[in-house]
């Protein structure tokens, strides 16, 4: 698993509705094209394989941390996952071509920011609109290859 650091753009939180819930939603810029540490060296995320990756971010849960389970990381889609660590999820995933980022929402719900675990620091951020990083901890398959970019 890699993970990979993210900005929510805390200026910009709002309170909003859904399904009877209340959200607390920021937007989120989760990667641009690039290369990055990782947890696995440095990589490059090419723009086009982000792109095409749009559609599958929608409704992922945000969690506290990295879901683990008997000391391995797993993935936050798992029920366990949801049930231990999630605090709300993605929505509005969009492809900026212009500016080669990945941008979505984070909905936050409110109840699980008070009762998960380490989610009242998340919520204490939220609604001081302090800049959060957080942390898009995605599965890949790397093909391995030397090379620059931009230099």
């Amino acid at each position: 698993m890699e993970k990979l650091v993210a900005n929510l753009s805390l200026n910009k939180v709002q309170t909003r509705n859904l399904a009877g819930k209340k959200y607390l939603v920021a937007p989120v810029s989760m990667i641009v094209e690039g290369v990055f540490a990782g947890s696995q060296g440095p990589l490059f995320y090419a723009g086009e394989e982000i792109a095409k990756s749009v559609g599958v971010w929608n409704h992922k849960p945000l969690t506290v941390g990295h879901p683990q389970m008997g000391g391995q990381y797993v993935s936050a889609c798992l029920p366990e996952s949801i049930d231990q660590y999630s605090v709300g999820m993605i929505l509005n995933t969009k492809w900026n071509a212009s500016r080669k980022k990945l941008v979505a929402e984070a909905w936050f719900e409110e109840t699980r920011l008070d009762t998960v675990p380490g989610g009242n620091r998340i919520k204490e951020a939220l609604t001081k609109q302090e800049p959060m990083e957080v942390s898009t901890g995605l599965f890949v398959d790397n093909e391995l290859s030397a090379g620059q970019h931009q230099g």
